[in-house]
């Protein structure tokens, strides 16, 4: 694969991860609250939604970091600006860690509520409704961080930025 191949992959696939993630904010939660009354079905929803997130997006995430990587060093290799890629490939994956930091505790609670909903103790929907509104907001701020990497992976690649 030619450098601009896999610096255009990348790009490709950041901007995949954060459209996915943003669809998650615009069309997924949105829908799930417009239809759904009961706070143990909403717990039971979200679970699905974060279980199928949690399968398939870390993969996406590291691939794409790892082609940012592989690009850095390529351009470092051949003397070349590099730094730039290594940013977009830092930024990219500085979503793991607001994800274990940020995100989790919310996860936790979430998941805690959702166990005790399937022995038959629900919280009220007051409870349960603002927890998954506020995993939602942290989720599209996530989704800023491949977005970013993006961003950056594509001025490398036509060369407008580099460093």
């Amino acid at each position: 694969m030619s450098q601009v191949g896999v610096e255009a992959v990348a790009v490709i696939t950041g901007s995949f991860l954060s459209g996915a993630m943003m669809s998650v904010f615009l069309l997924t939660i949105p829908s799930v609250l417009e239809t759904t009354t009961d706070p143990g079905q909403l717990l039971h929803h979200w679970a699905r939604v974060f279980l199928n997130g949690h399968v398939k997006g870390p993969i996406i995430c590291i691939t794409t970091t790892f082609l940012y990587g592989l690009a850095a060093f390529t351009k470092y290799s051949a003397g070349e600006p590099w730094r730039v890629f290594a940013a977009a490939g830092i930024v990219t994956i500085s979503m793991v860690p607001f994800t274990l930091v940020v995100i989790d505790p919310v996860n936790t609670a979430l998941f805690r509520m959702e166990s005790e909903a399937k022995k038959g103790t629900v919280a009220p929907w007051a409870v349960v409704e603002p927890l998954v509104q506020k995993w939602n907001r942290l989720n599209l701020t996530r989704a800023f961080c491949p977005l970013a990497g993006a961003v950056l992976g594509l001025l490398g690649t036509l060369k407008l930025v580099s460093f």
